[in-house]
């Protein structure tokens, strides 16, 4: 009966319909989630400027705990063996400097934090302590600036990190800048994504028609792909809200 009765409702209403029960459940946190007001499918960005500090977080992480979050994910990059004291790690979106700052601040890692937005940036030299900064160890680029520079980033990039910021590029844009990203690559070096399972905006301007696993394959080898629901250890337990999908990548041979 329920069936039968959705079936007599148009489908433009019933996508109405879901649009306003997503909105109902994500109330509080819809302007970060969905974006609506983006000028069109490719304007991603739309939501990523925020002058307050408190919401750039928020929109950073919607679900998780920051502090918990932060470190089961240092945690699994530190088990997969990505950290270490002679490698420059590229943490692209990297927002106010959640996972650099927390990198940094356990290893001697060089780490160049990479957004496109002024106003991340800004918050990242305020999140970040100047220390970190001291000797290179840590700088704060543009997009634009990072592809300029990436060529001339001495001895290679050892790791690129995708923190929850991948699904957010559509596929269009990622097809772009994502093969520069791979030819800056040291001979050794990897690629890290964590975050859902499908890119927001595919190449034809829908949302969530593009398997990130599938993009990657066509461009990239992935060495491994894992789903962490929690991270465990020594007795330290966290629990993802929602399942996270992670990547480990390396250029095509």
């Amino acid at each position: 009966m329920r069936e039968t009765l959705k079936n007599l409702i148009p489908g433009f209403l019933r996508r109405r319909l879901s649009d306003l029960r997503d909105r109902l459940a994500h109330e509080g946190k819809y302007d970060f989630k969905m974006k609506r007001d983006r000028a069109s499918p490719l304007d991603y960005t739309t939501r990523y400027d925020h002058k307050n500090i408190r919401k750039a977080k928020k929109s950073i992480l919607w679900d998780d705990d920051w502090e918990g979050a932060t470190r089961a994910t240092v945690a699994i990059l530190r088990g997969f063996g990505l950290l270490g004291a002679d490698r420059t790690i590229v943490d692209y979106g990297g927002g106010i400097g959640r996972i650099s700052r927390a990198i940094s601040e356990g290893s001697k890692s060089k780490v160049i934090l990479v957004d496109r937005s002024p106003e991340m940036r800004s918050h990242a030299l305020r999140y970040i302590p100047e220390r970190l900064g001291e000797g290179s160890r840590l700088k704060i680029w543009s997009d634009t600036e990072f592809l300029d520079n990436i060529k001339g980033v001495s001895g290679g990039i050892d790791l690129i990190l995708f923190i929850e910021a991948l699904q957010h590029i559509p596929e269009p844009i990622l097809d772009e800048i994502l093969p520069k990203m791979i030819a800056g690559l040291s001979a050794s070096g990897r690629i890290f994504v964590l975050g859902n399972k499908d890119l927001d905006v595919d190449g034809q301007g829908r949302r969530h028609h593009t398997l990130i696993g599938d993009f990657l394959k066509r461009r990239a080898e992935v060495l491994r792909e894992d789903v962490w629901t929690k991270w465990e250890r020594g007795g330290e337990v966290f629990s993802f809200k929602h399942p996270r999908y992670s990547f480990l990548c390396r250029r095509l041979s």
